[in-house]
Order: C-alpha cells, then sequence, then structure tokens
C-alpha cells in the first residue's frame, strides 16, 4: 500500500493587521515579496513561513541570510540565486533530495547522466556501525 500526501501550508499571517497596511498578501495568507524578501513597504521584509517559500528553518535562516546582505548595502545574493535547497523527509528509509532534479538536469545541462538505485541496493553498499559508543 502506498500513500500519497500534500500538505498545502497556510502562512500564520492571520491577525497581524496586514490590511492596515500596504502590504500584499496572496491568498494563502503569506506575503508577497521581492528578490530580496522585501515587502511592498519599503524597508519591511517578510522571512521564513510567512513569505510562502518553502517551510524548513534552513531556509528560514537563508532568508536571514539574504535580508543581512541587503541591509548592509550587499544584494549579490538573493531568491533568485539561491540553489540547492536540500529537502529530508523522516521515514524508513529516509527520502532526502538536494540539487537538481532529473527533469531539470536533462534540460539545463547538455550530456547529463544520472543513476538510479534502489534501497536495497543503497542498503548493501553502505553499512551502519551497530556501536552505541558515545551515544
Amino acid at each position: 500500500m502506498h500513500c500519497y500526501m500534500r500538505q498545502v501550508a497556510k502562512a500564520n499571517t492571520e491577525g497581524l493587521g496586514l490590511e492596515h497596511t500596504d502590504i500584499q498578501v496572496r491568498p494563502n495568507g503569506s506575503i508577497v515579496t521581492d528578490d530580496t524578501l522585501m515587502t511592498a513597504v519599503p524597508n519591511v521584509f517578510a522571512v521564513g513561513d510567512v513569505n510562502g517559500g518553502q517551510q524548513f528553518t534552513y531556509v528560514s535562516l537563508d532568508d536571514f541570510r539574504i535580508v543581512n546582505r541587503v541591509l548592509h548595502g550587499d544584494e549579490s545574493y538573493k531568491l533568485g540565486n539561491r540553489a540547492h535547497v536540500p529537502y529530508s523527509t523522516f521515514i524508513t528509509p529516509p527520502l532526502s533530495h538536494v540539487g537538481f532534479t532529473r527533469r531539470r538536469s536533462e534540460s539545463t545541462i547538455p550530456k547529463c547522466s544520472y543513476r538510479c538505485i534502489t534501497s536495497e541496493q543503497y542498503a548493501t553498499s553502505c553499512s551502519e556501525p551497530r556501536s552505541t559508543w558515545g551515544v
């Protein structure tokens, strides 16, 4: 049996009084920003789950990196050049991803090669120490 689930997240912006500002909000409650995470109101930024991006702690940290650079006069790092955001789903075995997908690789990199392995092949090619020393 397989179960596929998609969770549609709604940004937690209710009660912030955004309707009394010029900040634009999407139907899902997320705040509209530019490539530097600035809202329609100058010098007001939206980071983390409220801007509609990927909802991972490390993405929120990277949002901070973008805003911090902007506040110090450096706009060289923006959402548009953020690359290779990893994700993991903690199931058994874990499902993780970083980098290009196969489809993006084939459309971006000519003569791209890839290899798929099953979890059984992966499990036999790796070893997990059974020692509890240091735990």
